[in-house]
């Protein structure tokens, strides 16, 4: 893991952390996170800027399933690289999910008063863009600490990752606390788009879902490196 300067992927060149050993989907890459986020924006731009972006193999938005692999790969980096190195990469990491950082996972939250009976939600990864991919599930619930919420299942669907214990060391390397899932606590009476957003407080990390796609925040940028 280093980090550099790279003229590859953005014409200006720009500092990045390199990220080896991200799970992502099956696969195991490289991936660069930029120090710079994108400007805060909206989720309709800031898909814009994914759409515009990613093709050109560019820094772009990530959706909150590879964010958090880039996060896990992180932390796992502890004893491969030097300790200064590893301490500016978590601060980095913290800093930016300080910011409640926008992904580009939208959740389909689906009323309770469907002609046809009740429908599940759907959690959207990618939303709006060409490699959108999706999954069905109940997502309401009471909000609360990972360990303490009864469908555990759905971590996995948010973040690729359901094991309680490995989902709070990651987030107390970064933060020093639980990672806390925010969303509807009840059936909308009509269907609500949602965006989920990370934060990082001085008693939680969150897995926001149930964030205004129009509150405009930055987001993290990344990049796969071949």
């Amino acid at each position: 893991m280093a980090r550099t300067k790279t003229t590859s992927y953005h014409p200006a060149g720009e500092d990045y952390w390199e990220i080896p050993d991200v799970k992502y989907k099956g696969d195991t890459e490289i991936w660069g996170v930029c120090e710079k986020m994108t400007p805060s924006v909206d989720y309709v731009h800031l898909a814009e800027i994914y759409n515009q972006e990613k093709p050109k193999g560019n820094p772009h938005p990530a959706n909150s399933m590879l964010n958090f692999a880039i996060f896990d790969a992180g932390t796992r980096l502890k004893s491969k690289i030097a300790h200064d190195e590893f301490v500016g990469l978590m601060r980095f990491i913290q800093k930016g999910l300080a910011q409640f950082p926008n992904t580009l996972t939208m959740i389909n939250y689906c009323s309770s008063s469907n002609i046809d009976g009740e429908k599940p939600d759907r959690i959207i990864h990618n939303h709006g863009a060409s490699d959108e991919f999706f999954y069905e599930t109940n997502l309401v619930g009471e909000d609360g600490e990972i360990g303490k919420i009864p469908d555990k299942n759905n971590l996995e669907l948010l973040l690729g990752n359901k094991n309680i214990k490995r989902i709070n060391n990651i987030t107390n390397t970064i933060n020093r606390t639980p990672m806390y899932l925010g969303r509807l606590n009840s059936k909308p009476s009509e269907n609500e788009k949602k965006v989920v957003r990370f934060g990082a407080g001085p008693y939680r990390l969150d897995l926001g879902c149930h964030w205004d796609p129009s509150t405009w925040c930055p987001a993290f940028r990344v990049f796969r490196i071949d």
